[in-house]
């Protein structure tokens, strides 16, 4: 599977804040403790940088400690990634406090009659992954869109839930649970494929830890993980959180079919409803795994109609059913990728786009059965 430049493991050596240039006096993306802007290295002027800086000076110590836990982690696209960690002393403007004026200037400083820059120390990460907006910004400003676009706008969501869950499987990978995990968390960014696309990043590892008895934690807080995944489901579309809409479910027992249904606007209406109550279940144990999101995702996305093994009960009849439908849609994807490497050869803005890499990432680890068992989870 081809990688794009994001994916290679990004490093720089010392960094200090004199060596970045602000290309911009805007961040790309603010949170309640971190701020980000796009930057580059004044000895690497044409290479775009981004710099995430803690914003906070009580939360600097768990930001360096979450640095170098997401530090630790091989290169994942999903994964924020940390080129160089630094402290040093910015300018407030930079970390949104307002400019000191002689009202509030100490009786130890020169007096003047404009605003003084200041500056404080604080902790920061330089990346190669440069935001283009936050995906709590993101989802806000997309609410007409998804009026007036649902089929886009929630097959765009579904590509983005599949990164996200992707991005969790990786650190599941390090038995590391985010524990943090919001939208204000979540950055895009565009993939450095040749056809691009929105790339999600998980950022903001302040609060993330290492699970010392992972077999014993794994219900508990990795779970709770993919209960914020489906809570995020719904803010996704729209929706206010079903336990703010039927209190009741806080405090009592209740199946997936007693949440608040998301409204059916476009073909991925009805699988994100699935996922989303599979991801809500009360009894940690019985959530859907983030391995089987991923799948289940991905056949919404691409996967089989609901009529395909509509006239078929016997397994071995389906797999074999499901078998041929994976060889077309593996020779159509071949076709696929060769018309859009060879349309790259002549226009730039061709070629394999993130969705071409994930469909064909897709087809090709799928088995029959994998598929067999996630199609009737969607359509029984």
């Amino acid at each position: 599977m081809w990688k794009s430049k994001q994916e290679e493991q990004f490093v720089l050596g010392e960094v200090s804040w004199s060596d970045l240039v602000l290309t911009t006096n805007d961040p790309c993306c603010t949170s309640s403790s971190t701020v980000i802007y796009p930057v580059v290295h004044k000895d690497n002027p044409h290479k775009p940088l981004a710099v995430q800086i803690c914003t906070k000076p009580e939360n600097n110590k768990d930001f360096l400690e979450g640095t170098k836990m997401s530090r630790s982690l091989s290169s994942h696209p999903n994964i924020l990634q940390v080129a160089s960690v630094f402290t040093d002393d910015f300018p407030e403007s930079v970390l949104g406090i307002e400019p000191r004026s002689p009202k509030n200037i100490r009786d130890d400083e020169p007096g003047c009659s404009s605003p003084v820059e200041v500056f404080t120390e604080s902790t920061a990460v330089v990346t190669n992954q440069v935001p283009t907006a936050q995906v709590d910004n993101y989802v806000k400003h997309a609410k007409e869109i998804h009026e007036f676009l649902p089929e886009k706008y929630e097959h765009d969501v579904c590509l983005l839930l599949l990164q996200l869950f992707q991005g969790l499987q990786h650190l599941d990978l390090y038995h590391i649970v985010h524990g943090e995990l919001n939208m204000e968390s979540l950055f895009l960014s565009e993939s450095s494929l040749p056809g691009k696309g929105s790339q999600l990043i998980i950022g903001n590892f302040a609060s993330a830890k290492v699970q010392a008895d992972y077999e014993e934690s794994a219900t508990l807080e990795n779970k709770r993980q993919e209960f914020d995944v489906g809570l995020m489901i719904y803010e996704f579309l729209h929706e206010k959180s079903p336990f703010v809409v039927k209190t009741q479910l806080i405090t009592q027992e209740y199946m997936p079919s007693d949440l608040p249904a998301l409204p059916q606007l476009s073909q991925y209406s009805s699988g994100l409803n699935k996922i989303a109550g599979e991801l809500l279940r009360r009894n940690p144990s019985e959530r859907l795994s983030i391995q089987k999101a991923i799948v289940a995702l991905q056949c919404v996305l691409w996967g089989p109609s609901v009529s395909l093994l509509c006239d078929v009960t016997e397994e071995s009849m389906q797999e074999a059913k499901l078998k041929t439908w994976l060889d077309l849609e593996r020779a159509k994807a071949v076709n696929t990728v060769a018309e859009k490497h060879l349309a790259a050869l002549f226009q730039d803005d061709q070629g394999i786009n993130l969705e071409d890499q994930l469909k064909c990432q897709f087809l090709s680890e799928i088995t029959e059965a994998a598929l067999l068992e996630i199609y009737k989870l969607l359509h029984t």
